[in-house]
């Protein structure tokens, strides 16, 4: 594409107050099309795309696309008032996936994960409509809408002007399992002095939590931590919301995250990457308290559940949930081995982070030369400390390689930049 037309298109979306925000928002990148694990600009130069997690599987997956035509000839959406074929198959299919399935197993879809959030905190207040307070985590972070903002805690600017109506919100801190200051001990500790000093546990509704911290910079909790939150929510009859909108349908190697340790909520969130990253979102409700708590008017998005349920069933037959844990834990492992004295290795499965353990190895020039290289990671955490690595599930070996291939060279180039400096001020 000429200059011209390139300054064109960028001064219209200017004009127009369609600007990105984030990593690329300086870059002239303007993306055209996709194919495979590949991101085009207008330029006709390609990304290899390992930042997406509004996705599972790679662009134009040709499953997909025949969903996606044969669907849109069948029916888009249709009015809230009946069942819809799409919405029942895809439902039954995601109860039938679970590693236990009780009566009490619901399905609930919504148009957006913002939407799901929201109907998740609606229902757990309109159950126990005597009880009016919340508790949440430190660092976590649920999304820009109103409700998510009020019981984050991620941003104080972003969180300012966030209310919730007739609520008070307390926030904990989220055990670490790489910070031994964080352990459980501590959180039983904070729990009791919430208790104590603010507000007694018969009156709190909701414990709403992130199953991994994803903006926080993948940040994982110790498995007895889940074992005593849900011990902790049944003594109490405490709502616990798990958000796995980052993590869910095989992202790190199961249908749901909180399956690696055996933890049931009475809801999880899910979001639209189940769907390929079109407007999507739902609910696991696991508890019988809220099964008639609220009653769904959404009209929801039959083309989205058709290509739901097909990407359900690419990870099946593709066997993605199995491949998705192997292939995570040998780049984990080859990480570690190559880069382990330099960077903490953190996640599982294709939802992978590179801490770096000095505070003089910058990430930021790491993900400007990857991206001038053709690679496209973005980052994390608080001060954007951490590389985040989302592939799509279906990604080739060949195209996986390359990609770690590009960052780890440049991941080599700073290290060793960092090294020389070291000697340089020692003498």
């Amino acid at each position: 594409m000429k200059d011209y037309q390139l300054s064109n298109l960028l001064a219209k979306s200017q004009r127009l107050g369609n600007l990105p925000f984030g990593q690329f928002v300086n870059s002239n990148i303007i993306i055209e099309k996709a194919d495979s694990a590949y991101l085009f600009d207008t330029e006709g130069k390609r990304y290899l795309d390992f930042a997406n997690n509004n996705r599972l599987l790679t662009y134009n997956h040709p499953q997909i696309q025949e969903t996606l035509q044969e669907e849109s000839r069948k029916l888009i959406s249709s009015i809230n008032f009946t069942w819809q074929k799409n919405q029942i198959d895809l439902a039954d299919k995601i109860i039938c996936s679970l590693d236990q399935v009780n009566s009490n197993s619901k399905i609930l879809f919504t148009n957006s994960s913002s939407d799901a959030f929201d109907t998740a905190l609606r229902m757990a207040k309109t159950c126990q409509e005597n009880r009016n307070n919340i508790i949440s985590f430190n660092e976590s972070f649920f999304g820009h809408n109103l409700s998510a903002l009020a019981v984050s805690a991620f941003n104080a600017q972003n969180n300012k002007n966030c209310l919730f109506s007739d609520s008070n919100i307390y926030f904990i801190d989220y055990p670490n399992i790489l910070n031994k200051q964080i352990n459980l001990a501590k959180i039983q500790a904070q729990f009791e002095k919430i208790f104590e000093l603010h507000c007694q546990p018969d009156s709190v509704f909701a414990i709403v939590i992130e199953s991994i911290l994803f903006e926080a910079g993948l940040i994982q909790a110790p498995a007895d931590f889940w074992k005593y939150l849900q011990t902790l929510c049944d003594r109490f009859g405490i709502i616990l919301i798990l958000d796995e909108r980052q993590t869910a349908f095989g992202r790190t190697g199961k249908l749901f995250y909180s399956q690696s340790f055996g933890f049931q909520p009475d809801i999880i969130i899910f979001g639209d990457n189940i769907a390929q990253g079109l407007p999507f979102g739902g609910l696991l409700i696991q508890n019988e308290r809220l099964t008639n708590s609220f009653i769904n008017q959404v009209n929801i998005n039959s083309l989205a559940c058709g290509v739901a349920l097909s990407t359900l069933n690419i990870i099946e037959q593709e066997m993605l949930y199995e491949k998705t844990t192997e292939r995570g834990k040998k780049i984990q492992q080859s990480l570690k081995d190559r880069f382990g004295d330099y960077l903490e290795i953190l996640g599982q499965g294709f939802l992978i982070g590179l801490m770096p353990k000095d505070k003089d190895l910058n990430i930021q020039p790491i993900l400007s030369r990857a991206l001038v290289k053709g690679l496209m990671v973005l980052s994390c955490g608080r001060k954007s400390s951490v590389i985040r690595l989302t592939p799509p599930l279906d990604i080739s070996d060949n195209l996986l390689n390359e990609g770690l291939s590009i960052l780890e060279q440049i991941i080599d180039y700073e290290i060793l930049i960092m090294v020389e400096s070291h000697k340089f001020r020692t003498k």
